[in-house]
C-alpha cells in the first residue's frame, strides 16, 4: 500500500508539471523539429493523460482509500481489547525476563532491548525469581496501580495464558474478511500463534514430569535466547497497532 501511494504521488507530480508546462506555459518547454499539428496532438494526449491520472487518483482516494481507512478504524476498535490483552501479556513475559536475567532495558515499553542483551539468557537452568511475579502497571502517565497484575511462572500457568492468547487471535481471525482489511497485522498475529515461546510452552506442559528433575528445567527450555528474541520481535511489531500498559515487576 505504501508503494502504491508513492507511485501515485510521483505520477501526480509529473502530471501537474506537464499541465503547467503545456497549458499555462509557466515551465519552459523544449524545442523539437516536429510539425506544429503533431506537437499539438502530442500535447493534447499528454494533457488528457495527466488529467486522467489526477482525476483517477482523486476518485481512488474518495471512493476507495478513505472508506477503507474508515473500515479499518472500525475493525481496529472491535479488536483493540484482544490486541491489548495479547500485547500486555507479551510485555509481562519480557518484563519478567528482563528482571530475571538483568537485561538492559532502553525504554519503559521494553521495545528497545538491544539484541546483544538476549545473549544473557543461557540454556542452563532457568533462574528462579518468584513462583508468582506481581506487576505494577502504569495505565496512564498519571495513574500507577500497584500489584494489579501478576504472572505465574510455572509451565501450566504459562500454557494457560498462551491458550488465552491463541483464543484471542482466533477471535480476530474469525471476523469476516479480516485478512483483507489488514494483512500485515494478521500476518503478525499468525506468527505470534506459531512462535517458539508459545509452542515450547505447550509441549513442555504436555511432557511427563518424569522427564525433568524440576519445573525449572522445563522453564529453561521455554525461556531461551531464541524464543525470547523472537517473542520480543513480534511484540515490537504488535505495538505498532496497539499501545500496551507499562509493566514493571513489583519490588514488594
Amino acid at each position: 500500500m505504501k508503494k502504491l501511494h508513492i507511485i501515485l504521488t510521483a505520477l501526480n507530480i509529473v502530471s501537474i508539471i506537464l499541465l503547467f508546462q503545456i497549458i499555462f506555459g509557466l515551465i519552459p518547454s523544449f524545442e523539437c523539429d516536429y510539425p506544429v499539428d503533431k506537437i499539438d496532438k502530442i500535447n493534447s494526449l499528454i494533457v488528457d493523460l495527466s488529467i486522467g491520472v489526477i482525476t483517477s487518483t482523486f476518485f481512488y482516494y474518495i471512493l476507495v482509500y478513505i472508506p477503507e481507512k474508515r473500515k479499518e478504524k472500525v475493525i481496529r476498535s472491535i479488536i483493540s481489547n484482544d490486541l491489548l490483552y495479547i500485547a500486555n501479556n507479551m510485555q509481562m513475559v519480557l518484563a519478567y525476563v528482563a528482571k530475571t536475567y538483568s537485561l538492559e532495558v532502553k525504554d519503559k515499553y521494553y521495545q528497545k532491548i538491544p539484541l546483544t542483551e538476549f545473549s544473557k539468557i543461557k540454556k542452563g537452568v532457568h533462574i528462579k525469581f518468584e513462583t508468582t511475579c506481581s506487576f505494577n502497571v502504569e495505565i496512564t502517565p498519571s495513574i500507577l496501580a500497584e500489584n494489579s497484575h501478576y504472572i505465574s511462572t510455572d509451565v501450566k500457568s504459562l500454557n494457560y495464558t498462551a491458550k488465552n492468547i491463541l483464543e484471542r487471535i482466533k477471535n480476530i481471525n474469525d471476523i469476516p474478511n479480516i485478512i483483507f482489511e489488514d494483512e500485515v497485522l494478521i500476518s503478525a498475529l499468525d506468527k505470534i500463534s506459531r512462535c517458539s515461546f508459545y509452542t515450547n510452552t505447550y509441549f513442555m506442559d504436555k511432557e511427563s514430569k518424569d522427564l525433568f528433575g524440576n519445573d525449572y528445567e522445563r522453564l529453561s527450555l521455554i525461556f531461551n535466547f531464541h524464543s525470547i528474541r523472537e517473542l520480543h520481535s513480534l511484540y515490537v511489531t504488535l505495538t505498532k497497532y496497539i499501545t500496551p500498559y507499562v509493566f514493571s515487576i513489583s519490588k514488594n
